[in-house]
């Protein structure tokens, strides 16, 4: 129950932090859907939950693995509920890999880290830690203007 709280209120600050959307994205999208994370890379990326407003992905990546190369549409939030490892990369589509910033492996959390992201080209996420990397992605696929602020609050 807590995880789902936390999930909702990382979607909440990940609006007021200012994700645009634009109905123009899928439009305009250079790659094929077979390179959407669902077709490209299933095994590391879950569909929990869909609507025509918004995809929640769980993401794994194991030790030693690396993800296949894939792409994300929507603009999105990742809520990372456990630290990243101390050594894992990022591949881009140029190729160009990046070391992520090293956390403390094993540390503990008080609360999940939320960062926010445009639409990503091809990509994959090599994790070098000793244990799994494991985060959500909330993809934003639509929102009509103040949709938001026209719902019941609880």
């Amino acid at each position: 129950m807590k995880k789902t709280a936390a999930l909702m209120g990382m979607i909440l600050i990940a609006f007021i932090a200012g994700v645009k959307l634009s109905a123009q994205v899928k439009a305009a999208w250079p790659w094929p859907d077979s390179m959407d994370a669902l077709a490209a890379a299933p095994e590391f990326h879950k569909a929990v939950f869909e609507n025509d407003h918004i995809r929640l992905l769980e993401v794994t990546v194991n030790p030693g693995v690396s993800e296949n190369v894939h792409t994300h549409r929507y603009p999105s939030a990742l809520v990372m509920d456990a630290p990243v490892p101390a050594r894992s990369e990022f591949t881009a589509e140029n190729n160009k890999t990046v070391t992520l910033p090293p956390r403390n492996e094993g540390a503990a959390w008080s609360t999940p880290q939320c960062v926010l992201f445009e639409p990503t080209a091809p990509h994959s996420l090599t994790n070098l830690g000793t244990y799994p990397i494991h985060f959500y992605r909330i993809e934003f696929k639509r929102m009509e203007g103040n949709a938001l602020m026209k719902k019941t609050r609880y």
